[in-house]
């Protein structure tokens, strides 16, 4: 039977990345739809309105004749005023929130396949096709490991210039093996967050004692 502390170690990404990231491209999308749906379709519309309500309102009994127009269109009175300069808002807002729900689609397929790895010497982080000896780890920074599973260890490469690997365990199921691992092999320093002292709660003044009078 394997040794525990040599076998092979592989973190695949977690399920709470893949429902993070998806999630994350079916709002962006969303909200992309929504705002090219009022740059080609709705806005172009109440511009037509408003300009209908600009004739109309010039009349006489325009204000009467407006009034009931839009109560048997269901148009707002009055309408709202949209210029131009509106509507290419909508369509800067669709291509920005679209270009984003892509980005993050690619980075999710892109890392979909990674894992995070180590054996009994070394540990390789996503993406990268050399592994990093225990022992070249100078510094281990672990001060939101417990909060956000991040930790950042910094090595020393081949031509000894510092590098900094990133270990996270939300992203990596099982990132925290590695990381274990890693400080039982390594004689660097730990940056850590000390945990805070238990409050201490101050006992409440003894009252003088009552003089009885005689």
């Amino acid at each position: 039977m394997s040794d525990l502390s040599t076998s092979p170690i592989v973190c695949p990404t977690t399920s709470w990345y893949t429902r993070r990231m998806l999630m994350m491209f079916v709002m962006l999308a969303a909200f992309a739809g929504w705002f090219y749906k009022d740059f080609r379709w709705g806005y172009p519309k109440k511009a037509e309105i408003y300009a209908e309500y600009q004739k109309i309102i010039e009349l006489a009994d325009g204000k009467v004749q407006w009034t009931a127009l839009s109560k048997a269109r269901g148009w707002d009175d009055p309408p709202d005023e949209i210029t131009p300069d509106k509507i290419g808002e909508q369509g800067k807002f669709a291509a920005g929130l679209g270009l984003g729900s892509l980005a993050v689609l690619v980075t999710f397929l892109v890392n979909r396949g990674k894992k995070l790895t180590a054996d009994a010497t070394s540990f390789t982080p996503p993406g990268r096709s050399e592994s990093i000896p225990f022992t070249s780890v100078v510094r281990v920074d672990k001060t939101r490991w417990k909060h956000k599973g991040l930790a950042f260890a910094y090595y020393k490469n081949a031509a000894g210039v510092e590098r900094k690997a990133v270990i996270d365990d939300l992203k990596y199921g099982g990132a925290d093996q590695v990381l274990d691992r890693l400080l039982a092999h390594f004689g660097g320093d730990l940056i850590d967050v000390a945990e805070d002292p238990p409050a201490t709660v101050e006992a409440a003044p003894t009252p003088p004692p009552t003089s009885t009078p005689v």
